[in-house]
C-alpha cells in the first residue's frame, strides 16, 4: 500500500510515511481494544500483511504485561 518512490523523498512520500504511522498506531488501538481483524483492516489503509505484522507487536507487547 506504501511505496517508496526511488531517489529523493517528495513532499506526498512524507504524507505517505505520516498516515502510514497513524494508521499503525489507529490499528494497535483497535486491536488493543479487540476489534475483528476484519474492522480494522477496514479502518485503516495497511494491506492483510502488514496488519498481520501489527499483531505479531500487539500480541508481544501484550505477553511482556503479563510477565
Amino acid at each position: 500500500m506504501y511505496k517508496r518512490k526511488s531517489g529523493q523523498l517528495a513532499k506526498e512520500d512524507s504524507q505517505n510515511y505520516i498516515d502510514f504511522a497513524r494508521d499503525i498506531k489507529v490499528a494497535k488501538y483497535l486491536l488493543r481494544k479487540k476489534f475483528p481483524f476484519q474492522q480494522v483492516l477496514d479502518a485503516t489503509n495497511l494491506n492483510p500483511k502488514e496488519l498481520s505484522i501489527v499483531i505479531k507487536e500487539v500480541r508481544k507487547e501484550a505477553n511482556y504485561q503479563y510477565e
